[in-house]
């Protein structure tokens, strides 16, 4: 018995329109999704990074990243890039700028304290000084008037005493002992004096004046001046002639003659009885 025999089977359009129609509901939504994203990336920043994150990872698996470098995002990026490059070489700079400002800051803070240090030596030296001024000026102001309170009154009643005993300097013979004490008593007045002038010198820091020269000056007796001059009185008035010389030339006149100083003698003598 031969097998039955089946209609030929044609294939339905129907499966067909329906895997059409499923496609473009896809790519509707597909589309529709996309335009929502592109709002979303548009409107929100937070969802425009999320999605610019995602689509960097899809690039960076293919290779193909370097389709973004045109982008708005990466020509920001980029710009961002080289923007924080420069703020960091300014940073650089600056930080360069301040250590070496603070190291002359340093320099001159040291320098001040160095300044600050002298000036305060300084002022202490010069408080030192004054202070010594002051010291050496009351010593000097002291001694000058000790000196001229000791030397002045011996000089007047020196000189009073030289012109009281001219007179009786003057009367032969007698008048000798007169002046040997008159001048014994200058002698005296000499040796005050140059222990004046020695405290003067310890005022000033000077060296001493020999005191011994003065003080130590032997005024010879009248009976040895009596016989010296009983002796060689012409030879003794020009030693003394020539010594006054030496401070006052001409002052003294030379001595008489024999004769004159016989009639002078005998006119002396008259007077006197």
């Amino acid at each position: 018995m031969p097998p039955p025999e089946y209609p030929p089977v044609h294939s339905s359009p129907r499966p067909q329109a329906a895997g059409l129609g499923r496609l473009a509901s896809f790519l509707s939504i597909l589309v529709l999704v996309l335009v929502v994203l592109n709002i979303f990336t548009l409107a929100d920043r937070h969802a425009h990074q999320w999605a610019y994150g995602h689509l960097q990872y899809v690039l960076d698996l293919v290779n193909h990243r370097d389709w973004l470098k045109n982008s708005p995002t990466a020509t920001r990026e980029s710009d961002i890039a080289l923007a924080t490059e420069e703020l960091r070489q300014g940073n650089i700079l600056l930080r360069d700028k301040n250590s070496r400002l603070s190291a002359t800051s340093l320099t001159l803070q040291m320098a001040t304290e160095k300044l600050a240090a002298a000036s305060e030596t300084l002022v202490l030296k010069n408080e030192r000084m004054i202070t010594a001024h002051q010291n050496y000026r009351g010593r000097i102001e002291g001694a000058g008037r000790k000196l001229s309170g000791s030397i002045a009154p011996r000089a007047l009643r020196g000189a009073k005493r030289n012109i009281s005993s001219l007179a009786g300097e003057a009367v032969p013979y007698f008048g000798v002992a007169i002046s040997v004490w008159s001048v014994y008593l200058d002698v005296i007045d000499a040796c005050e004096n140059v222990k004046a002038l020695n405290e003067m010198n310890d005022a000033l820091g000077i060296p001493h004046n020999s005191e011994g020269s003065v003080c130590g000056l032997k005024v010879p007796s009248a009976t040895q001046l009596r016989d010296e001059v009983s002796q060689d009185a012409r030879g003794v008035f020009d030693r003394a002639r020539k010594e006054l010389d030496r401070t006052f030339p001409g002052s003294i006149p030379a001595l008489p003659s024999a004769t004159e100083m016989s009639d002078k003698a005998n006119t002396f003598l008259r007077s006197l009885f």
